[in-house]
């Protein structure tokens, strides 16, 4: 994290200071006390399960130089004015979180992408990671970071010398992306699907519909959008923003996919064509569905100069993510892992996995469970 003032801190969250001095400097985030190192910005969230603001004293032990509280803590205060720790009052401490994140990420002349979709977003996220590697140097979030607290923390691992990050979005309401997109202001937005996760919450897919496309509520005419054309939702969606949209798929507009070829454990082979010239791709990742996810992924390398050769090779490099859909062989047994968050879209994907696995009769008996 590049390092930052008090006096900024407090400016771009509209907070009152406490205590302490504005000319303190902050070199790291965290939101757990356990994470705090001399020169940590400690943010006191409030939770179902506990409070941030009773580990403020844990905090300041550890070395912080500031902390966000929405609350006054009549408990701590007189030893933060001792140690001159710069307590920083404001109306909402996630709120604020995420307003700093959104002005750090101003101080820095860097490639944006945020990915969202029902479902093969993390698996988009690291293909662009991949590919975008290839040329820029590039950050992306880790594990499930992707909602109001885990986006922010990711913005604050961006460096001097960071010159692309890649942002994946979460979310389970309406207005939930508006808000992340807020803090990245991407240069390109992708959009996998829209499915029916968070059905439940949303009660139309429409509305699922309507709430990913708030990734565009900050783009403008030098953004671009890319969407999975094959899926109903995004084909039939109306485009009406000054952004340039790129409709990826079997019968896409801008690029198609077509001979795919599903190679179960190795992988996946396609070739993705534009109105004049072809390409042939592998993705090291089982399952015919990452073809879709890769060429959504290369598209987002094609709007910032990355050849589809260097596209290639980015690919190359992929692992499996842990808990999504990974193969996983045990003795005469091969299991798939899907275990993370697993949506009815998901798993149909791990069944079309696990149907598309070459039978070995001496170690498989052909029960599929």
């Amino acid at each position: 994290m590049k390092t930052i003032t008090v006096e900024n801190i407090v400016k771009a969250v509209d907070g009152a200071l406490l205590t302490g001095g504005a000319a303190g400097t902050v070199s790291s985030v965290a939101v757990d006390s356990r994470k705090v190192t001399q020169g940590t910005l400690f943010v006191a969230l409030p939770g179902e399960r506990a409070d941030g603001h009773d580990f403020l004293k844990a905090a300041m032990d550890a070395g912080c130089t500031a902390a966000l509280v929405s609350k006054k803590p009549e408990g701590v205060l007189a030893e933060a004015l001792q140690k001159g720790i710069a307590l920083i009052r404001v109306a909402n401490t996630e709120q604020a979180l995420m307003d700093l994140a959104a002005w750090y990420l101003t101080q820095f002349d860097l490639i944006k992408v945020g990915v969202t979709g029902s479902v093969g977003k993390t698996s988009t996220k690291e293909m662009v990671y991949r590919i975008l590697s290839r040329r820029y140097k590039t950050i992306r979030n880790l594990g499930n970071f992707n909602n109001n607290i885990g986006l922010p923390l990711t913005a604050f691992n961006v460096e001097e010398d960071t010159e692309a990050a890649v942002f994946e979005m979460g979310m389970d309401r309406l207005g939930e992306i508006h808000g992340l997109a807020k803090i990245v202001r991407p240069d390109a937005g992708i959009i996998t699907t829209v499915g029916i996760s968070h059905l439940e919450r949303l009660g139309s897919r429409e509305n699922i519909r309507k709430a990913k496309l708030e990734i565009v509520d900050f783009m403008d005419a030098g953004c671009t959008l890319i969407v999975n054309g094959d899926n109903d939702m995004l084909a039939s969606a109306e485009y009406t923003g000054p952004y340039h949209v790129m409709d990826i798929g079997l019968e896409g507009e801008t690029l198609r996919l077509s001979n795919i070829v599903d190679r179960g454990m190795e992988g996946v082979d396609f070739t993705l064509s534009s109105s004049e010239e072809s390409w042939n791709f592998h993705v090291p990742l089982p399952g015919a569905h990452n073809a879709h996810n890769a060429a959504l992924a290369i598209a987002a390398g094609l709007c910032f100069e990355i050849s589809p050769e260097e596209a290639a090779a980015g690919l190359a490099a992929l692992t499996e993510t842990e808990k999504r859909l990974r193969v996983l062989e045990y003795k005469t047994r091969t299991v798939i892992d899907d275990t993370y968050n697993a949506s009815p879209e998901s798993m149909k994907a791990g069944i079309d996995t696990l149907m598309a696995l070459p039978r070995q009769e001496d170690r498989h008996p052909g029960r599929y469970v």
